[in-house]
């Protein structure tokens, strides 16, 4: 018997009950009747770690959805703000149980003006409006209208810029993450 290139020596295992083997390196051969067939070990290895990093991966793959609502802004526009105008952001969603129709919008200002605003212009920074109920969807948008003198506006003497943050909070009251714009400019 000849193994190709390199230094081999073959030995038969003793019990001729058996599949009789014969040991090469990093190879097993198997008799078969008459014929030897060579089986690559590190070539087996990689199969099998790959078939189990493929197993693991598929067994431990989260749902798609989860059951706090995600949200992630699609867009904002405009992000200068002339006066009497509104800015319309449009959220996209997710949720498990499709329940965040009915639920709540958590629009929250945060004002990055150097200067203190005077305590009779300061406004609220939080705002919550309920969304409208509709049929369960497990992915969807919201479209959020902030109009210039409600909410965004706060200085008299100077623009302003903003950060905006927003959160859903489903009909069971599940909260999704906060997210935020980038800055955010409101004009004079």
């Amino acid at each position: 018997m000849e193994a190709g290139a390199g230094k081999a020596l073959f030995r038969r295992k003793q019990d001729p009950e058996k599949t009789s083997r014969l040991f090469f390196q990093n190879f097993y051969f198997y008799n078969r009747g008459n014929s030897i067939v060579p089986v690559d070990i590190p070539c087996m290895k990689k199969f099998f770690l790959i078939a189990g990093m493929v197993v693991l991966a598929w067994a431990c793959k989260k749902d798609e959805y989860q059951t706090n609502p995600k949200i992630s802004i699609k867009s904002i526009t405009p992000t200068r703000v002339q006066p009497g105008s509104a800015m319309v952001t449009i959220l996209r969603f997710t949720d498990k149980e499709g329940d965040v129709g009915g639920g709540q919008i958590i629009v929250i200002r945060n004002r990055l003006n150097r200067r203190p605003l005077a305590s009779n212009y300061d406004k609220t920074d939080t705002i919550r409006n309920a969304v409208p109920d509709f049929p369960k969807e497990s992915l969807g948008e919201i479209n959020v209208t902030l109009e210039y003198s409600n909410f965004l506006k706060e200085s008299p003497i100077e623009n302003d810029t903003l950060i905006l943050k927003f959160a859903v909070q489903d009909k069971k009251g599940n909260k999704s993450d906060t997210i935020s714009t980038d800055k955010i400019v409101i004009l004079q």
